[in-house]
């Protein structure tokens, strides 16, 4: 797309163009050949469909072409960005109307302006009466009235593609061969490759359904199984039903210490209440991390050897004082 508006001396761009899905024009598919309509079908479907009755002219900004050459067999694809213009009036005048403002520096009146045609290219003098068409409805841009004659032109927006049909299969790379443009064959040759096709389909159902019955074979056979197992957990269950019962942890203490436990010791724990936090234990003297750990370890000295101590100065000794 970058290529094509370059190369454009005067390239035409409109964001609201995009707003909107183009409008699909084909050339030359309506010849014999059941791939011509089926090519048809795929390029109409990859856009929205347009009611003709319904829509509205403002919002048909763009169209793309899919051209069809019989006779190279490749489809040229376009794209175009659709404008309208009043018919019958001269370039001075289309300016004027379209709101651009002209330079009339070089202009001593209006007239000249108006009147002035030297500046015209050879597309704009040979205007073609077949881009004239006649506005069923009025558009927002100015000049182009319902019941009016306007002229459509199309400017090239890009990508241009030219492509062509190789082969037409039903289903995904499993199926008949509809069309082939490199290879023809024969009836004969078609008759054996759709009944192989049709054999490896029914193949291919029959180990479906085989695999489907071993699915259900296995399962029921799992669940026999497993009913076998609990039948046979019960009966063993109802034959040692002491082996069931719980021991008592407390009587058992009782027996082999001689003491009763105490309550909390073999208390039930109960799964639904959280666990207590555990309580860090205090330490009096001191531990990591504990500022006044020296104070107090100095404290507890001093009680212990009954005596009490006076610092009288830096670097000086201690005196004790005498008992009374």
């Amino acid at each position: 797309m970058k290529e094509v508006i370059a190369a454009q001396r005067k390239p035409y761009i409109d964001d609201k163009a995009y707003e909107s899905a183009p409008l699909v024009v084909l050339n030359s598919f309506s010849g014999e050949g059941k791939h011509l309509k089926l090519m048809a079908q795929v390029f109409q479907n990859m856009f929205p469909t347009i009611n003709v009755s319904t829509v509205k002219l403002a919002r048909i900004r763009r169209c793309v072409l899919f051209s069809y050459n019989p006779t190279s067999k490749l489809i040229d694809v376009r794209h175009f960005a659709i404008r309208v213009l009043p018919v019958g009036v001269s370039r001075s005048v289309k300016k004027l109307v379209t709101g651009k403002i002209p330079n009339l520096a070089k202009c001593e009146d209006i007239a000249d302006f108006i009147e002035k045609a030297n500046g015209l290219s050879d597309s704009e003098f040979e205007d073609d009466e077949a881009s004239h068409v006649v506005l069923p409805q009025d558009l927002p841009s100015r000049g182009n009235l319902q019941n009016q004659k306007s002229a459509i032109k199309l400017h090239e927006l890009g990508p241009r593609m030219t492509i062509q049909l190789m082969k037409i299969e039903e289903g995904l790379f499993n199926g008949e061969v509809l069309f082939h443009e490199l290879v023809v064959k024969t009836e004969e040759e078609k008759d054996a490759i759709r009944r192989k096709i049709e054999k490896r389909n029914r193949l291919k159902e029959e180990r479906k359904e085989q695999q489907t019955k071993n699915k259900l074979k296995k399962e029921e056979e799992k669940e026999k199984h497993k009913q076998k197992c609990l039948k046979g957990m019960k009966i063993e269950k109802d034959e040692n039903p002491e082996e069931e019962a719980p021991e008592d942890d407390a009587e058992y203490f009782k027996e082999e210490v001689g003491v009763e436990p105490d309550r909390e010791l073999f208390a039930p724990s109960d799964p639904k209440r959280p666990p207590r936090p555990r309580k860090r234990p205090a330490d009096p003297k001191g531990y990591p991390g504990d500022k006044d750990a020296k104070k107090r370890k100095f404290s507890l000295g001093k009680k212990s050897s009954g005596s009490t101590k006076k610092f009288s100065g830096k670097g000086k000794n201690v005196k004790k004082n005498s008992k009374k």
